[in-house]
């Protein structure tokens, strides 16, 4: 069991997910892409936001390719309470311009640039080098600066997979929460995925939106309008529950599958409104079903394809 709002909640269902992948399996597509360096490694995908002293410093002297002897009797005292302390002497206004200043400096890592003539041993080496600025960059607006920031993503093969997703993709969805949004929206990752295609599409997904009262929803449809964002509103919960609660009529009846129907039914019921009364609302507001999302990805992925240059590999994928 889950939990939605602070209630219970099945953790059945559509997997939007799975339903793209069916659908891409179903059409017959999949691009080619034997042809670019992926730099795909076995294993060490696991997230690692914070490690201790040690186990930090073999991590930056491997991304360095450097190795470390230990001698005995020669101990080195390393303090951790540094950046803990100047965040205590720093006043909270001192802070703030800090942040300010180096706002530019926070950013997500870049992949380096690579062709056909780059060999995947080359390409390993240049992003572990890379990965490696960017971490030194970070501990010194911690040192320096007496930055504190929030935990973030050490591993570098984590990185790599959002790398090829991005190269690969024509639309970007970012899924946050409709309650405060813009918390959880990276404008970085926009212009990130701007700078490998122009013309990729970002999306992003305001999910748990049936908790929003509609003059709420039009309220951040009329902003994320006025900035030209692409946008949607979801509920994964609904959406969930009723796939399970018309599989769960299907079965009962033997039919063994969910009818498109039931879902729809049982998904404005638990909208708590009419079916009519939501089909007739503005599209602007309007919590989307699995297929009406699943459509506009598509139609935002083949917007971003048609509009890019004849020589992106994308067109002929």
């Amino acid at each position: 069991m889950g939990k939605h709002n602070g209630k219970s909640r099945s953790t059945g269902g559509t997997k939007v997910g799975a339903a793209l992948t069916r659908r891409h399996k179903g059409g017959g597509g999949g691009g080619n892409f034997a042809d670019r360096h992926t730099t795909d490694m076995a294993g060490g995908m696991q997230s690692i936001l914070e490690r201790n002293d040690l186990d930090e410093l073999m991590a930056m002297a491997e991304l360095a390719d450097r190795d470390f002897t230990a001698e005995r009797y020669q101990p080195v005292v390393v303090s951790t309470s540094a950046h803990t302390a100047l965040a205590a002497e720093q006043s909270a206004a001192k802070r703030t311009e800090a942040e300010q200043r180096n706002a530019h400096k926070l950013h997500i890592p870049r992949r380096p640039e690579w062709d056909a003539s780059t060999t995947p041993e080359q390409l390993d080496a240049q992003e572990k080098a890379s990965f490696l600025d960017w971490r030194r960059q970070l501990a010194h607006l911690e040192e320096e600066e007496g930055l504190l920031l929030t935990p973030f993503e050490r591993n570098l093969e984590v990185w790599r997979q959002l790398w090829r997703v991005l190269e690969r993709s024509d639309i970007v969805v970012q899924v946050v929460d409709a309650r405060d949004p813009l918390t959880y929206f990276s404008q970085d990752l926009v212009a990130f995925s701007h700078e490998l295609h122009p013309t990729k599409n970002s999306f992003i997904l305001l999910n748990k939106a049936d908790l929003l009262p509609e003059a709420v929803r039009a309220a951040w449809a009329d902003y994320f309008d006025s900035r030209g964002i692409k946008y949607g509103f979801w509920s994964a919960y609904v959406a969930s529950e009723a796939q399970a609660r018309a599989k769960h009529d299907a079965n009962a009846y033997g039919s063994g599958s969910a009818a498109a129907e039931d879902v729809v039914k049982y998904f404005y019921e638990l909208l708590g409104i009419k079916q009519q009364q939501q089909q007739g609302s503005s599209s602007r507001t309007k919590v989307l079903t699995v297929e009406e999302l699943l459509d506009r990805f598509e139609e935002l992925a083949l917007e971003a394809v048609e509009a890019a240059e004849d020589d992106d590999p994308r067109r002929a994928d």
